[in-house]
Formats: C-alpha cells, sequence, structure tokens
C-alpha cells in the first residue's frame, strides 16, 4: 500500500497492488441513515469525466462497479458525517476502525481481487473541479490512468455548511456485485493500446501490449457518409508502432475525426482522437 499525500480541501489516494485477505468480521459497510445522504448524479459525471480523459489516452473504458460503488459513497458520506480526511475509516459512530481496502472488501469487491485504488478529496463543489484537482497530483493521477483497472465506484456527499467530500475506488477485474449477475455492458475489454498521438507528419503513434490488428478511419469535417472516410488496416507487433493515416495531406484545414480500432484476442477497444489540420 501506498499512501499519497493528505491535503485537506485538495485530493488524496492510495493505491494497493496485492491480494486482500481480510477477515469478514474485521469490517463494515453498513452506513448510517444520519449520514448526509450521498449525490449520485455528481458521482456519475466524475465516472464520465474519468473516462473521457481515459479514451483520450487510448486506454480502456471504466466499468461501474456497484460493489466499489458501495464502498466510495459509505466513505463519502463517512467523510462529511465526521469531519475528518484520511483513507482509512476511524471508528466513528460505534462502527468499529478499518483499513480503506477493508472497506472495499466488506462492500463487497472480491477479496482476492488484484490491485486496488482510492482518490478522496474535500471541499470541491463541482466534478469537474474535483476531477482537475485529482488530475494535477501525479499520485492522484496515476491512479486515475492506470491500465491494470478495469472498473470504478465513485462516491459524493454534502455535509454540514453544504461542504462537499468525495471519494472513488478502483479495481482491476470487473465484479458483479451482490447478487451475482453479469457485468457491465462492454467490461471484458482488455488494454492494447496505450498513449495515442498524431504526429507533424500525419503518421499515428501508438504502443501496443501485444499483436493485434490497428483499423483507423478518418473522417473529414463534413464528412456524413462511409463514401468520403479513408480507412486503413495493419497487423502491428506489439512494441512502439505508427500507422500511416489514409490521405491525410489531402485534408483541409480544420478539425477532423480519427476513430481507431485495436483488436487482439477476439477483443477490440476503440476510441476517437480530434485531428487538427493547420497550414501556413
Amino acid at each position: 500500500m501506498v499512501p499519497h499525500c493528505n491535503l485537506r480541501a485538495l485530493a488524496a489516494g492510495a493505491l494497493v497492488a496485492a491480494a486482500l485477505a481480510v477477515p469478514a468480521s474485521a469490517a463494515t459497510c453498513t452506513a448510517s441513515p444520519a449520514w448526509p445522504v450521498a449525490e449520485p448524479a455528481a458521482a456519475r459525471a466524475v465516472v464520465d469525466l474519468v473516462n473521457r480523459h481515459r479514451a483520450g489516452l487510448g486506454l480502456r473504458r471504466l466499468s461501474v462497479s456497484p460493489t466499489l460503488t458501495t464502498a466510495a459513497e459509505w466513505k463519502a458520506r463517512h467523510l462529511a458525517a465526521y469531519d475528518y480526511f484520511e483513507h482509512d475509516d476511524p471508528a466513528e459512530g460505534g462502527l468499529p476502525a478499518q483499513s480503506w481496502a477493508q472497506r472495499i472488501t466488506a462492500c463487497g469487491f472480491p477479496p482476492a481481487g488484484g490491485q486496488i485504488g482510492e482518490n478522496i478529496a474535500f471541499g470541491q463543489p463541482t466534478a469537474q473541479e474535483v476531477f482537475d484537482a485529482w488530475l494535477a497530483s501525479p499520485g492522484h493521477r496515476e491512479n486515475l490512468e492506470r491500465t491494470e483497472f478495469a472498473v470504478i465506484g465513485v462516491g459524493a456527499a454534502r455535509g454540514p455548511g453544504g461542504r462537499w467530500t468525495w471519494a472513488q475506488d478502483f479495481g482491476s477485474i470487473v465484479d458483479a456485485g451482490p447478487g451475482g449477475g453479469s457485468g457491465p455492458s462492454g467490461s471484458a475489454t482488455v488494454t492494447l493500446a496505450r498513449g495515442l498521438a498524431v504526429g507533424a507528419d500525419g503518421r499515428l503513434r501508438l504502443t501496443l501490449s501485444r499483436r493485434a490488428l490497428v483499423r483507423v478511419v478518418v473522417v473529414p469535417a463534413g464528412c456524413r457518409t462511409s463514401g468520403c472516410t479513408r480507412r486503413v488496416a495493419q497487423r502491428l507487433a506489439a512494441g512502439r508502432r505508427s500507422v500511416a493515416l489514409p490521405g491525410v495531406t489531402s485534408l483541409p484545414t480544420g478539425r477532423h475525426r480519427v476513430r481507431v480500432a485495436v483488436t487482439a484476442g477476439g477483443r477490440t477497444e476503440r476510441t476517437t482522437l480530434s485531428l487538427r489540420v493547420v497550414r501556413g
């Protein structure tokens, strides 16, 4: 476990990379109805911001985990109720003290769940502001961009005086949550492409974790049908690679779209980039 900074009104993050083994009797996920209520709309806005940011980097979309959402909501409400700022949960309201990892397990995330992470924050009144605060801190940004993570849960609450508290938990395996069932649609993707960028030479640069089929579609500004798109498909080995964007030298100035699909092992990751063409 590697805790990061604990700055009140900014953010805090932590990460554990080992499998968890916590006795169920030592932890709790039972929230008190007397605590400030969760703010699910604000939490969903944070999830959207995280996934838009990850898509821009060519990283997999994080599926929403019901168990991590429960753990994050518990934490945000507990922070708001008892006015403290740390990852581990102190003994308050008649509940035992527990570590943040114990709480995540008690809320139902698999005890052998691989890697988990947590960011918390205090004081930011909007989803955009708390996301920006996390992104500006290297430790918290690492959690937001970690390639091993597959799922996320976010909680938000407002304590006395309207003070906002935030928590987001991450996990490396897709869980179905209490009661079983299948995971969210599209949650079984793997990270194949890491860090997409288009250079001034009109080549798309990417790093592949394994051999893959890379399909690129350039959609010029104003293009509304498949007849005006420009396509290329290449099989590339693992490592740092580049693909020449088809027809990029003839694109007019302005903003165009580039759709990228990377397929390996029967799974496909997709992302869309914005390409701005400027000619002096």
